[in-house]
């Protein structure tokens, strides 16, 4: 199976890469007019605004992620059976783009993202530790001293849109939609000090929809600018879960179905951006805050020993999110 959606992924984005290479023929070509500059402030100035050409870009996200819900083992022994989380830490993640736009503000772009984290949380208590999955009256559980929980989120993005640029007065604008494909996948294990004793789980999440793309960017003097945007996302695909372990020395396993679901993402960009011409190109550079939601994107709740209990994904298992800064730098040719 994991094959095959590895298979999917790549077909996927070589379809947007010739999509990409198709739309490019739809853009009239055109050499970029000089604005001749009287001053240094005029030369700079002159490069704040539409840029059209080729443009390229590389983008430094640093995230962190934060769950509405995600319970990985409790206490079973202590007086309040207190529930316990992963410990997450900011994590650089890579963006990368291209596209090309005409002198009129119409153009298309390629967009890739990647999110790959680990967490590892190694917890011992004189009291008895349990990480335990039941749902429907079967699922496995472990129960210790010691446990080790391994957690692991990623989250892969692929975007092809097409937009317009605009000026109205002092302002920037651009408008754009197009097709979002996205692999969001979580694994989850525990390990006893017992050896034999573990409990594993895996989600994973394969869609398609669209997207639309809203920024705007305030032009001050010198080059430098405020600037803020908005994606929102609505995928439409299959989720697959899937869960086993031992207790006891017997294997135990559950595997709910592969269903279709909905997964809508939301994201947002504020900071400020600096632009420079490097002879006939435009580079601007840029710095700021990022925001990602995944509405219904699911957290873990491995401390539940009724028949409700589990990692009901995309059920009740809550919305997660992703926050830090970003850095990228680009470039107009």
């Amino acid at each position: 199976m994991e094959n095959r959606l590895t298979g999917l992924r790549l077909l996927t984005m070589v379809g947007f890469v010739f999509l990409a290479l198709g739309g490019n023929a739809l853009l009239q070509s055109q050499e970029s007019a000089q604005i001749p500059a009287t001053t240094v402030d005029d030369a700079i100035e002159s490069v704040q605004g539409r840029s059209p050409g080729w443009n390229v870009g590389y983008e430094h996200v640093i995230l962190m992620p934060f769950f509405e819900r995600e319970a990985i083992f409790k206490e079973i022994d202590s007086p309040l059976e207190t529930e316990y989380s992963n410990s997450w830490d900011l994590k650089y993640n890579p963006r990368i783009w291209f596209g090309k736009m005409n002198e009129q503000g119409l153009g298309w772009r390629f967009t890739y993202f990647n999110f790959d984290h680990n967490s590892l949380t190694h917890a011992t208590s004189p009291n008895a530790l349990e990480a335990s999955f039941i749902r429907d009256s079967i699922g496995p559980d472990v129960s210790s001293d010691v446990l080790s929980i391994t957690n692991r989120l990623s989250l892969d993005t692929m975007d092809f849109e097409s937009f317009n640029q605009f000026d109205v007065g002092g302002m920037q604008f651009s408008l754009g939609g197009g097709l979002r494909y996205a692999h969001l996948a979580r694994e989850y294990t525990a390990l006893t000090d017992f050896a034999g004793e573990i409990l594993e789980a895996s989600q994973s999440f394969d869609g398609l929809g669209p997207t639309i793309r809203f920024e705007a960017v305030r032009k001050t003097r010198r080059g430098f600018s405020m600037f803020g945007n908005a994606r929102g996302s609505l995928m439409f695909g299959r989720e697959s879960e899937s869960v086993s372990g031992t207790d006891n020395g017997s294997i135990e396993t559950l595997e709910r179905l592969r269903h279709y679901t909905v997964l809508p993402i939301m994201e947002t960009q504020i900071g400020f951006q600096w632009q420079s011409c490097i002879g006939q190109n435009t580079m601007t550079l840029r710095a700021g805050v990022e925001s990602q939601l995944l509405v219904g994107g699911g957290g873990w709740d491995f401390t539940n020993d009724d028949d409700d209990g589990g990692a009901q994904w995309a059920g009740d298992a809550g919305s997660f999110g992703l926050f830090g800064l970003v850095m990228s730098a680009a470039m107009d040719f």
